[in-house]
């Protein structure tokens, strides 16, 4: 598989500060417009917002107990999607190839490692024809399929198909083992027309980035949206 930078993602990053338990922090009041479901009282709170261009991403991971990596906005205009993700030392994109109902499909995967963690995006353009006549759960239950066998899951709640508003999808989450690192993961196979997503978010059990309490924010913060077009907004020339 090729490997390159991202290059037609804009990341827009917001530094998130992270309040005592006690002293909870509101939500982002920008995007996602669907608010996603947090199970920890830490809540990102943006302050600072800064336009990056695309180029290669480079940042520290925190290393002091307590405190977790901050969220960053991530916004693919060619993915047409968004979704908070932990700031990362590394953001990768590739392509790879997969098959479905018989088809070889071309996949794309922009994945963000961190310490102990990662969170990974991919989408892929299911052929119209063949899935025209196939029910929603069954082309969900068809991508599950063939994305597990990339990974060594022990699935502990599975839901597929249940939700279809505002688009079909399925949930995943249970126990991982990652080159013999086992930790836990939480993921979403999403079908909007002929393209099906996949977010995931895995942690190993020694929680080294502190991290896992993001989970769930993080998995459930993703949203398609299939009209986004970010516009252009050209530097003035002198």
């Amino acid at each position: 598989m090729l490997k390159h930078l991202v290059s037609l993602a804009l990341l827009v990053a917001f530094t998130v500060s992270c309040a005592p338990a006690n002293q909870p922090e509101p939500l982002p009041t920008t995007p996602p417009t669907t608010s996603p479901t947090a199970t920890s009282t830490r809540i990102p709170s943006p302050t600072v917002k800064v336009q990056f261009t695309p180029t290669p991403i480079t940042l520290q991971t925190p290393s002091i107990p307590g405190d977790e990596p901050r969220l960053v906005f991530f916004i693919s205009e060619q993915g047409k999607f968004e979704a908070w993700v932990p700031v990362t030392e590394s953001i990768v994109e590739y392509t790879t190839t997969r098959t479905f109902f018989g088809k070889a499909v071309e996949c794309l995967v922009v994945n963000f490692s961190l310490n102990s963690a990662s969170t990974t995006v991919q989408y892929c353009d299911l052929p119209s024809e063949e899935i025209a006549s196939l029910s929603n759960k069954t082309i969900l239950t068809e991508f599950r399929d063939v994305i597990k066998k990339d990974y060594s899951w022990k699935i502990q709640k599975e839901q597929l198909g249940v939700i279809e508003i505002p688009y079909p999808e399925g949930t995943l989450s249970g126990v991982e083992d990652s080159d013999g690192n086992v930790g836990t993961f939480k993921a979403r196979i999403i079908l909007a027309g002929n393209r099906i997503y996949f977010v995931h978010m895995y942690v190993y059990q020694v929680d080294w980035c502190y991290c896992r309490h993001q989970m769930d924010y993080v998995v459930d913060s993703f949203t398609i949206d299939p009209y986004m077009s970010i516009p252009f907004d050209p530097t003035p020339t002198p």
